[in-house]
């Protein structure tokens, strides 16, 4: 696809691709001496291959240097998060549904090391990450909703641009944040999602 209104006929929907430049910013933010971060990904993955070219030309454009590791199936996620420990500022896990699934692991294994974990799914969040700078998937689901009730009433999908959620959410861990010292900026405070 060359853009978001220019796509086939008979396809159009809501992207949920993560805000990666925003969540770089965010890391910043919460960790101002950070200079390295830990990226836990699965190459066999097409969610997190793709978003981690952007990743990576991000943290270099703020920055940071990155560490990737890269474990083959769900047992060798504990040895890759022990990789990171001593390296890393934090670590950084993409939408990977092998790293995903196994959030409540890394982030406990990262938190006893006193490691961030900064997750682009923000489920991840209640499962243990410190925090997510991304899109809330109700949000997702309703505005997905609004384009099939626009095309259950005759508009056509050519006529219909792929969207994006447009608003960003912060959630946040608070037993991770307290954990891990973290102070929370005022502003961020006010508009976050703690789980």
């Amino acid at each position: 696809m060359s853009s978001l209104k220019n796509h086939p006929e008979n396809v159009t929907g809501v992207k949920d691709a993560p805000p990666i430049k925003k969540q770089i910013e965010f890391i910043k933010t919460l960790l101002p001496t950070a200079k390295t971060i830990g990226v836990i990904y699965n190459p066999g993955d097409n969610g997190s291959a793709s978003s981690l070219e952007t990743m990576r030309k991000e943290a270099k454009v703020q920055g940071f240097t990155l560490v990737e590791v890269t474990p083959i199936n769900s047992s060798d996620i504990q040895a890759a998060v022990l990789q990171l420990v001593g390296k890393v500022d934090a670590i950084y896990v993409p939408l990977d549904n092998m790293i995903v699934s196994a959030m409540k692991t890394v982030s406990s294994l990262a938190l006893k090391h006193k490691l961030p974990v900064f997750s682009a799914d923000s489920g991840s969040v209640e499962s243990g990450a410190t925090a997510c700078v991304g899109y809330s998937y109700p949000q997702v689901g309703l505005e997905t909703g609004e384009l099939v009730a626009n095309i259950l009433k005759g508009e056509k999908t050519t006529e219909i641009d792929i969207a994006s959620p447009g608003k960003i959410d912060v959630f946040i861990n608070r037993k991770a944040l307290e954990t891990l010292n973290i102070s929370l900026p005022e502003t961020i405070r006010n508009q976050a999602h703690f789980y």
